[in-house]
């Protein structure tokens, strides 16, 4: 490997998928699979990782919480990773949303420019240290994306408007404004919950939501309606238990009619049920919306929203922006 004894490899722009990785790394493991070969290290575990041990590292010149970084979509930033690097080692930042611009090896680590895409999502991004010749690994967090991001959501008709503001968290609380036909119908606050390459919102409920809830579901048991439809199916499990009595050729008939009054039955509860659901439901918007999210455009979808059941879910489209 020629650059193995002398100097620094690193990783311009190391995608977060894991394919991409893998394919750089994989390239990295056969060079040093040879290296350890030629060096006559590849039966001597306890040498190879004397002489090339697990990089120790620090993120930042100092270390600790107050070294790390939050870069905004479109920022440029100067990072540091401290610590001695053996030469050859390989280094690279996991996430195909930051660019490193120029790197170099300092006696006191790796030092490097990097650059956030206008689109990337908010979240922590690792950096990654890999020894050479041992492969021995280790991986330094204290980079982050964050700022301000505007999510904006389209669903069944409405719109919803999001504006967070990321710095170290891995979630944050926001208020987001559902709207149709460009007048308001109300803010309603989330938790926002971003992941690799999507997004998550869960609407924050208050003591008020789950009082109301309670309250819906109280109404429905005793609900004459529900109470008849209670009435009709012990009187049906009453005539499907008699079914047992009567004489051989006419027992599939009673149990088949039997079964058919408890289907419609439960097909009839279902109804209520799902009538009550819609009471439970929140005014405003929708519980919970999960979305997955590249190049500034959103898509996926949402459920518990008001006026629909439970249950049903309603497809999301919809764009993401950061000044």
């Amino acid at each position: 490997m020629r650059s193995l004894a002398f100097s620094l490899v690193v990783l311009a722009a190391v995608p977060a998928a894991a394919d991409a990785w893998s394919q750089r790394l994989d390239a990295y493991r056969q060079a040093a699979f040879a290296e350890r070969k030629k060096l006559g290290l590849d039966r001597d575990a306890k040498a190879l990782f004397n002489k090339y041990p697990t990089p120790e590292v620090t993120f930042g010149e100092g270390g600790g919480a107050g070294a790390a970084v939050v870069l905004c979509p479109g920022e440029t930033k100067d990072i540091t990773v401290s610590g001695k690097l053996l030469p050859g080692s390989l280094v690279g930042v996991r996430s195909d949303a930051v660019e490193i611009v120029k790197e170099s090896l300092t006696p006191k680590g790796w030092q490097a420019t990097v650059r956030v895409k206008k689109d990337a999502l908010p979240g922590p991004v690792g950096v990654q240290v890999v020894a050479p010749v041992s492969l021995a690994t280790s991986g330094v967090n204290g980079l982050f994306i964050g700022c301000e991001h505007t999510w904006t959501l389209e669903v069944g008709g409405d719109t919803l408007v999001v504006k967070t503001r990321f710095q170290r968290e891995e979630e944050v609380q926001a208020p987001g404004e559902w709207k149709r036909g460009g007048k308001l119908l109300g803010t309603v606050q989330y938790r926002v919950s971003p992941r690799t390459g999507s997004l998550r919102l869960d609407q924050v409920q208050t003591q008020d939501d789950a009082t109301a809830a309670t309250k819906a579901m109280q109404e429905l048991m005793r609900s004459p309606e529900m109470k008849a439809i209670n009435a009709r199916r012990q009187a049906t499990l009453k005539k499907l238990n008699g079914c047992n009595e009567l004489p051989a050729a006419q027992k599939p008939a009673c149990l088949s009619e039997s079964q058919n009054e408890l289907d419609q039955l439960q097909k009839e509860r279902d109804a209520l049920r799902a009538k009550a659901e819609m009471k439970m439901g929140p005014a405003v918007g929708c519980v919970r919306l999960d979305v997955s999210a590249k190049d500034g455009t959103l898509s996926g979808e949402a459920e518990g929203c008001s006026g629909r059941r439970a249950d049903e879910r309603l497809p999301v489209t919809g764009r993401y922006t950061a000044p």
